[in-house]
């Protein structure tokens, strides 16, 4: 894909809002794939410092303003799952882990 392409991905990214998060697009170099994912600032759960946090990083298949709007979404509602695991607590235990792996 060519990099002429990427402010197009940037404009529709650019007009998609999510609370204070920031939208990030960028143009992998290796096979012209284009991926998508949220930046934010907010306290780290084990230190309580206040870091950047950034979601997984999502492919963007293809040059569909719909599939971009839809890949952000579906981007933001995983890290507010990914949130929500590492903030929930019972009997003042967390008890989803979304950085522990299920096979250790």
């Amino acid at each position: 894909m060519d990099m002429k392409y990427l402010d197009d991905y940037w404009a529709v990214a650019d007009s998609i809002r999510y609370k204070d998060w920031s939208p990030t697009v960028q143009m992998m170099h290796s096979g012209g794939r284009v991926l998508f994912w949220w930046q934010w600032l907010a306290p780290c759960v084990n230190t309580g410092e206040r870091k950047l946090q950034e979601s997984r990083k999502w492919d963007i298949t293809g040059f569909d303003e719909e599939a971009i709007v839809k890949t952000a979404f579906a981007a933001a509602k995983m890290a507010e799952e990914h949130e929500c695991a590492e903030n929930f607590n019972y009997q003042g235990r967390r008890i989803f882990d979304p950085h522990r792996s299920l096979l250790a």
